[in-house]
């Protein structure tokens, strides 16, 4: 996972400068970009990290993000230079090559990498269909200005959640002790453009869900829909044969089946679930399972539909936070929180090996519908209704 600084600069320091778009980058950013600062400064680089330097100079543009993969500077000498009155593109440009750098466009940032790196994967924009989806979009769309350094991915996501009264939440993966920190500085710009700046200089992709902006890693979560549209008539094919061929008397037959399955990636994942039951020995179980451990849970926001409409029924907003909460304690304090803030009464159990789950999260007025999903979800539990009580399952 790639840990980068961000710098955000929105404000434009040189009143004579065009404007920009306010919010993507233009088709024509390098255009825009040059004819922006030909205005001409005077700088004295004595002993600058690169990443510095470029923000320095990007704050004399309109064009507001720069993503700066801090793997381009584990090789980059400090910069000393020194100039008067000279255009402050020429300057950028000798910062970029003397640092063996480029830009690289987004749809929200310039990213800052190595000459020659691999494009940059683009950030999906906010496109608000839901009501609620549209309160959030109109949220993110205040102008912040901020600073933080090595905050963990929790701590940035939570401090982005409250400075734009919105719920962002973190795949489990990402709250792990390992997980990377981040740096961000931001300057007049958009919650929209932090939040995209964010997810992107992490390497990150996210979804709107149930009240929530869901940060998790890239190819994570297809639906099923888009799993099986993925696959081609031939690949089709192919699944079909491979999982028959799992239980050949030939073992190299057996081997070369779960490679070609294993190669097929995420989207088999719902035929190998459904392979699992009828499986034709445990060896053949084994193959199966090994592979399902290899692949995201693609199921991660399915429901039975009786739990579904429970869950839809608790309409009343709750907010809380959870700081590594045992699911038992997690369900004594929302059933309470039910009771005193929602005015409603409801029944919450989990199962023996769903318990010992814990888990770290924090909403702010959300549905408790929404609310009791999200803790299955990140707890690695599944809710399910068994004679009026709402059960939470340990997901297989």
């Amino acid at each position: 996972m790639r840990i980068g600084t961000l710098l955000i600069l929105g404000a434009c320091l040189c009143a004579a400068l065009p404007a920009a778009s306010s919010e993507r980058l233009p088709a024509d950013w390098e255009k825009v970009l040059r004819e922006q600062l030909q205005c001409k400064i005077s700088f004295d680089f004595a002993d600058n990290e690169p990443a510095e330097a470029i923000g320095f100079l990007m704050s004399f543009s309109t064009l507001k993000a720069i993503v700066v993969d801090s793997d381009a500077f584990k090789d980059a000498n400090r910069l000393k230079m020194a100039a008067q009155d000279v255009p402050a593109y020429q300057t950028l440009t000798q910062v970029l090559d003397r640092a063996g750098l480029e830009f690289q466009p987004g749809d929200f940032a310039l990213y800052v990498v190595k000459k020659g790196a691999p494009a940059q994967e683009r950030i999906k924009p906010l496109k608000p269909v839901s009501a609620w989806e549209q309160e959030f979009y109109k949220a993110v769309q205040r102008k912040v200005t901020f600073e933080w350094r090595d905050k963990t991915l929790y701590e940035a996501a939570a401090y982005l959640g409250e400075l734009c009264k919105v719920n962002i939440l973190l795949d489990p993966r990402l709250t792990a002790p390992d997980a990377p920190t981040t740096s961000m500085q931001v300057k007049a710009v958009t919650g929209e453009e932090a939040l995209m700046g964010f997810i992107g200089s992490q390497d990150l992709n996210y979804q709107l869900r149930d009240e929530a902006l869901f940060i998790h890693p890239k190819g994570l979560y297809m639906e099923a829909a888009a799993a099986a549209a993925a696959l081609t008539p031939t690949e089709r094919e192919t699944l079909r044969t491979a999982l028959a061929e799992l239980g050949a008397e030939d073992f190299d037959v057996r081997q070369r089946a779960s490679k070609t399955l294993s190669g097929l990636g995420a989207r088999v994942v719902f035929a190998l679930r459904q392979a699992l039951p009828q499986a034709a020995g445990p060896e053949v179980r084994m193959r199966l399972k090994e592979l399902l451990g290899k692949f995201p849970m693609v199921d991660f926001f399915g429901e039975a539909p009786d739990a579904a409409k429970a869950l839809d029924a608790l309409d009343r907003c709750v907010s809380f936070e959870l700081a590594n909460n045992s699911l038992e304690e997690t369900l004594s304090f929302l059933t309470e929180l039910a009771r005193l803030q929602a005015n409603t009464t409801i029944k919450l159990a989990a199962t023996a090996d769903a318990k010992p789950l814990r888990e770290t999260l924090r909403v702010q007025s959300m549905k408790l519908g929404h609310a009791l999903r999200w803790v299955a979800r990140l707890a690695g539990a599944r809710i399910a209704l068994q004679d009026g009580v709402l059960v939470f399952e340990k997901r297989q």
